[in-house]
């Protein structure tokens, strides 16, 4: 075996024991049923956001790899787009934490 191949086997081997990779297999489930209002009926993982932190940096709508108008949906209160693939860039690169992960049942 080559060293590549074993370095590359490591790293996948760490990369299972060490991270929490669970949020990868459920995230299309959870936005399928956020998408349809809950179909499942049970809580998925959403995007909560407070809009009156907001002071329109528009940092969200740049890091979007999905290049949704993130600010668009804050200045509206609902952070919902059959797109959005919750990958976070948004919440992490938000300076004033307007957005959030949050846990709740379809609406």
């Amino acid at each position: 075996m080559k060293k590549r191949q074993k370095i590359r086997k490591g790293v996948i081997l760490v990369s299972f024991l060490f991270f929490p990779i669970t949020i990868y297999y459920f995230s299309p489930v959870q936005i399928v049923d956020a998408a349809h209002k809950g179909v499942f009926n049970g809580p998925t993982l959403r995007l909560a956001v407070e809009k009156e932190l907001c002071k329109d940096c528009r940092k969200c709508d740049k890091e979007c790899p999905m290049s949704i108008d993130v600010n668009e949906m804050v200045k509206k209160g609902n952070i919902m787009d059959s797109e959005c693939v919750l990958c976070g860039s948004c919440v992490d690169v938000c300076p004033e934490g307007v957005l959030s992960y949050s846990f709740e049942r379809g609406k």
